[in-house]
């Protein structure tokens, strides 16, 4: 086993997102508006907020929907 210090640790698909924002997404005015898929399992949701991206990111990671 490889030992990789983490700013140099490979990336895994298993931790993989695509996020899409639509064009109301204001950075600035913290307003983010879009739709995200974990890549692997397939699973997306729309989300209003950053909070709700980071809930479904994070449930994605713990719910053993990847391999790590």
């Amino acid at each position: 086993m490889k030992y990789y210090p983490a700013e140099h640790s490979p990336l895994s698909p298993d931790r993989a997102f695509v996020v899409q924002l639509r064009a109301e997404t204001d950075i600035t005015r913290a307003r983010v508006v879009g739709r995200v898929e974990h890549v692997v399992s397939a699973h997306a949701t729309q989300f209003q907020s950053v909070e709700e991206l980071l809930v479904f990111i994070d449930r994605m990671l713990t719910r053993g929907e990847t391999a790590e």
